[in-house]
């Protein structure tokens, strides 16, 4: 190597022609525009979604821009990232990193760990039901597991809550119409019950956030979301669920 020629740091260099892939984030935006009520349909997203950005923030974007950002092949600057979420009406930190912001990063680690716990005790009893169960193996996706019950696939969301006086706060995705929603609900140390979320109780009651639903399970002997009482899962042969019995008074 010439003595003039400084060596060449290799972390420093992009090869040619590489592209950074952000699916995670091609699929948020997908979904934020898919739920906004104003975007059109089809393929004119895309140009809907330029014309916002001159319109109201005097954003010239270019098409090849725009292309890239739903091809997850690039992301938005974060100024840009701000004007997006205005536009869709999303919350930033979900669309830019998939979180939800409302929990703090400890509140998030905690959540977490409940969801883990509830969707391994569901993937149980449904093994310990004779039936068979599967991960999603991405950490962006819709589904917590998969579950093959009598013959029949099932795409499952699973949430957990403990029973107390007040009313527990929850998120779901808004994929949810695709995909059965249970609550694992704690009674005790070890006593536990299956809630049914339908998705027509999440429609109603729902707060659309974006690429995800905020619900609210109100407590009592029957959990409900307002005046809609949620079916108990009995047996993982009916994921429909049954509704509790009410006391006469």
């Amino acid at each position: 190597m010439p003595m003039d020629e400084k060596p060449v740091d290799a972390k420093k260099v992009r090869p040619k022609g590489l592209v950074i892939r952000d699916k995670a984030f091609a699929k948020r935006l997908e979904t934020a525009v898919l739920n906004n009520p104003s975007a059109p349909d089809g393929h004119g997203r895309q140009k809907w979604l330029r014309e916002q950005l001159e319109g109201r923030f005097r954003r010239k974007v270019s098409a090849e821009a725009l292309r890239k950002w739903f091809a997850g092949e690039a992301r938005p600057r974060p100024a840009i990232m701000t004007e997006i979420a205005v536009i869709l009406e999303v919350d930033e930190a979900w669309l830019s990193l998939g979180i939800t912001p409302e929990l703090s990063l400890a509140e998030r680690r905690h959540q977490n760990a409940l969801v883990t716990g509830a969707v391994n005790l569901v993937a149980g009893m449904i093994q310990m039901s004779d039936g068979h169960i599967a991960f999603p193996d991405t950490t962006d996706a819709q589904v917590d597991l998969y579950a093959i019950i009598q013959g029949r696939q099932h795409s499952l969301v699973i949430r957990s809550m403990r029973e107390g006086a007040e009313t527990v706060p929850i998120t779901v995705p808004s994929s949810h119409e695709r995909s059965i929603v249970m609550c694992v609900v704690q009674h005790e140390a070890t006593a536990y019950s299956v809630l049914r979320l339908p998705s027509d109780v999440i429609s109603k009651h729902g707060n659309q956030k974006g690429g995800y639903v905020e619900l609210a399970i109100e407590p009592g002997s029957n959990l409900s979301i307002k005046t809609d009482v949620l079916p108990v899962i009995k047996s993982f042969a009916n994921l429909d669920g049954e509704l509790p019995i009410r006391k006469r008074s």
